[in-house]
């Protein structure tokens, strides 16, 4: 479970940080699977987070002016958060 809720953050930022980013493109980002990344974007859209997937093969985006600030910790303290 902690490794879901890490990468589940760091999807929130690189989806932040690049307007239209590919499911195959977060899968390799994190060493996972594409179908895994679809389980963790409708994870991320049922706890309110506005990320959507623009169409296939236009990517994921967040929408409504969302910002979460960078977390700059380690992955230890990721894990505690």
């Amino acid at each position: 479970m902690n490794e879901k809720l890490i990468r589940l953050i760091k999807i929130i930022m690189l989806v932040q940080a690049r307007a239209r980013i590919l499911a195959r493109e977060l899968a390799e980002a994190y060493e996972t699977t594409e179908r895994t990344i679809y389980r963790d974007s409708q994870t991320l859209s049922a706890t309110g987070l506005p990320i959507i997937n623009v169409g296939h093969g236009k990517g994921y985006e967040i929408i409504d002016r969302f910002s979460m600030y960078p977390l700059h910790c380690t992955e230890q303290e990721a894990m505690a958060f």
